[in-house]
């Protein structure tokens, strides 16, 4: 195993073809871990970090940093800054932190975490689970049988191919006057929206299932979810889960003329 150490100035580093320990420190570093299982910090600075094969650890450290992992089980955290990250063929596990990061998924079941800020997340043809975090986030789900989380802020979301899962944990993830939008929904292929994470009536203890009532109005019953049929291709879904017959949750679905109970996980 070898160990490291950047200096406070610009620095190129290559690692070993085993197990390196790297440190860039502060400045501009470019680093390559090498083949073996590696771990790369890069401390302060616009970093250009890359794995190479291997097992890798990569943290970017502050900084607008270039990520990419190579081959091989990899963990990424970009840190603070603007940062673009790119995985490898298997599966990584890709946080962007802090900032307006861009993350491609590539190969691989993936884990892909946005963390604060307006990011741009790309699966890939594996089944990737994306989640937005904070901020008005995009996320393209590719290939597979994804599961997309948009979080808080105004998220467009695209499942690509695949059965794919648009899942909500909060009616706070997508309000009337800041609704997610949802690209493509297919009912060919087996698309969801799974609201079961959400408590239907706020005024009962426990996780409560909602009522799926079509496009009828709100009877002010806690628990309701209805559709608004807009146009050929666009549906509003709202949920009231105070039964004050005002929209707590709204999701606006693109790509789909109607919905029924079977398209949603209540």
């Amino acid at each position: 195993m070898s160990l490291i150490n950047g200096t406070v100035g610009d620095d190129i580093i290559t690692g070993t073809d085993s197990t390196d320990i790297i440190f860039g420190r502060d400045g501009n570093d470019q680093i390559e871990g090498g083949a073996g299982s590696d771990i790369i910090d890069g401390g302060n600075g616009d970093d250009a970090l890359y794995g190479n094969d291997g097992n890798d650890v990569i943290l970017g450290g502050a900084g607008a940093d270039s990520i990419d992992t190579g081959n091989g089980l990899n963990v990424v955290d970009g840190g603070d800054g603007d940062d673009t990250i790119g995985g490898g063929l298997d599966t990584d596990i890709l946080h962007g932190d802090a900032g307006d990061d861009t993350i491609f998924a590539n190969g691989g079941d993936d884990l892909v975490l946005g963390g604060d800020g307006r990011d741009s997340l790309f699966g890939d043809n594996g089944n990737d689970t994306l989640q937005g975090g904070a901020g008005d986030d995009f996320i393209g789900g590719g290939d597979g049988n994804d599961v997309i989380v948009g979080g808080a802020g105004q998220d467009q979301l695209e499942g690509g191919a695949g059965s794919d899962s648009f899942v909500y944990c909060s009616v706070s993830q997508s309000t009337p006057g800041a609704a997610d939008i949802i690209q493509d929904f297919s009912t060919a292929d087996h698309d969801l929206i799974d609201l079961s994470a959400i408590d239907a009536n706020s005024k009962i203890s426990g996780n409560q299932a909602f009522a799926f009532i079509g496009t009828d109005a709100f009877g002010g019953h806690a628990g309701q979810l209805r559709i608004e049929l807009v146009d050929a291709s666009t549906v509003l879904v709202q949920a009231d889960v105070n039964g004050d017959k005002t929209a707590d949750l709204q999701i606006e679905v693109h790509g789909i003329g109607t919905l029924a109970a079977a398209d949603f996980v209540l």
